[in-house]
């Protein structure tokens, strides 16, 4: 019995997952950083939210399967 279904639907192993999981944690972490520096300082940071939405969704379409019935987990 495995502990965890979700990877094996998405086709990955738990380790994948759990990887792939954390470099979205990284990204989105920084991404914030540097929002957070762009919203004071309008000339620094100026494409970094694109530029890490684009990565991410590279990431997504590039890593497991991606079955018809779509997920609807929070």
């Amino acid at each position: 019995m495995k502990w965890f279904t979700h990877p094996d639907k998405v086709c990955m192993t738990y380790y994948k997952h759990l990887k792939l999981s954390l470099t979205f944690a990284y990204l989105m972490q920084k991404g914030a950083i540097k929002s957070f520096i762009h919203a004071f300082l309008p000339d620094y940071c100026i494409t970094s939210t694109t530029d890490i939405n684009e990565k991410i969704t590279t990431l997504l379409k590039t890593n497991g399967c991606h079955k018809e019935d779509k997920h609807k987990e929070n």
